[in-house]
């Protein structure tokens, strides 16, 4: 009785069934909100505490970010599922909604324009942010000779350049046109013919279900939007038995790569990254620590960050 009281309480403001229907559809930090609703950070701040503290929603810490969500037992529950019938949940997602999707907009544009600008000096940042041993062992997993693999966030052709030689064909994905065209060069001075190329987003990729055997990544997921989702796109377009095998980043502390390398999230735990496998439609899932560190300084504040990589293999169901 207490916690339905606290319930009816919280949902009885204007305001928080305002930010209720937003978070319904959107993960969003108190920054974004701030964005899509026009108020003050302290009086979404305080919204968010009493929706905190009734259970209606929850907060997932990213570093000094926080994202605020609605759980998945609240989303399914009789007070959520009314309110979603009203005319006031309709209302919102008509004003807000295209402020939301502007947000959600902003975060990969703002990634995109990071990597067009340092993409002819993409292949020297890499080198010294993590080495060849990476590669080696995103690649060691896939392969047989008549596959079609794809690199997801392929960037200049740091992993692309490699799988290429190992396999049917080879498709580099990046949604930067500027790394897509230093890839093409690279790949052109290797004579590589079995390449192509898509530019596209790499949580709606331009391609049909199931067209690949294989897929890999590296260093890709940390800068999605919604990490999720976008395994979930990435099993859209592996066939049955496909393959992925991924290097990504341990959870880490180091808040100024926001801006040094555009990431949006510190890296991951490996129950994160495992859950987002299982929800996505995968098995035989392993993720396992390599060998080595990422390793990236910010020559202004000479600061240094190392890093945890983490490798990823997993089969679609």
């Amino acid at each position: 009785m207490a916690d339905d009281l606290r319930i009816l309480k919280a949902m009885a403001d204007p305001t928080r069934l305002r930010l209720l229907a937003i978070l319904d559809n959107e993960e969003l930090s108190v920054n974004e909100l701030v964005r899509v609703v026009g108020m003050g950070q302290s009086r979404i701040s305080r919204h968010l505490a009493l929706l905190k503290d009734a259970g209606l929603v929850s907060v997932r810490r990213d570093g000094t970010w926080a994202f605020y969500s609605i759980p998945e037992t609240v989303g399914r529950s009789g007070y959520m599922n009314s309110f979603r019938e009203s005319s006031d949940y309709k209302a919102v997602l008509t004003g807000d909604g295209p402020r939301v999707k502007q947000v959600i907009k902003d975060r990969a544009e703002s990634t995109q324009q990071y990597f067009d600008k340092i993409a002819e000096d993409w292949d020297d940042i890499r080198s010294e942010y993590y080495g060849l041993q990476v590669r080696n062992r995103a690649l060691a997993g896939l392969i047989p000779n008549d596959w079609v693999v794809a690199d997801i966030g392929c960037g200049t052709g740091f992993l692309l350049l490699a799988l290429a030689p190992l396999v049917k064909k080879a498709i580099g994905i990046d949604n930067s046109v500027e790394m897509i065209r230093v890839a093409r060069r690279n790949a052109a001075q290797r004579n590589l013919k079995n390449i192509d190329f898509i530019q596209s987003d790499m949580d709606k990729i331009k391609m049909k279900d199931g067209s690949l055997d294989g897929l890999t990544a590296s260093m890709v997921l940390h800068h999605a939007t919604d990490p999720l989702e976008t395994v979930k796109e990435w099993a859209r377009i592996l066939k049955p038995g496909g393959k992925v095998s991924i290097v990504e980043l341990e959870n880490h502390e180091h808040e100024w790569l926001r801006d040094e390398m555009a990431d949006i999230w510190l890296g991951f735990e490996p129950k994160q990254i495992t859950s987002f496998f299982r929800s996505a439609g995968f098995e035989k899932i392993k993720v396992e620590k390599v060998d080595d560190e990422c390793c990236t300084t910010d020559m202004g504040a000479r600061k240094t960050a190392n890093v945890g990589i983490l490798l990823i293999t997993a089969v679609k169901k």
